[in-house]
């Protein structure tokens, strides 16, 4: 099963943020991160490894993913990044 939820307004200060590249606990203590782009809308991905909240930029390139058990933890996830800038969760097409 896929959902897709588009943000509706842009998140002025973003609760969580989505990098490329290790952290600097990894890295020997040097960040080397990159900050990935904001999202324009989310895709839960329910698979057999279980839930993958995706985030995608409005030029449909992936900035961002986390894992959950449950569809409702990725819900969840969302909302707490996004809050009342999520829209509503609706069927998605295998093709993105």
């Amino acid at each position: 099963m896929r959902m897709r939820a588009d943000l509706i307004r842009e998140v002025k200060e973003l609760r969580v943020k989505h990098y490329l590249g290790p952290p600097p606990e990894l890295s020997g203590g040097h960040d080397a991160r990159v900050p990935m782009a904001s999202a324009a809308y989310l895709v839960i991905d329910e698979t057999g490894d279980g839930v993958f909240l995706h985030r995608f930029s409005k030029e449909n390139v992936e900035v961002g993913d986390t894992w959950h058990k449950t569809v409702e933890d990725a819900k969840e996830q969302a909302h707490f990044e996004y809050g009342d800038a999520l829209g509503s969760w609706e069927p998605f097409a295998d093709d993105l």
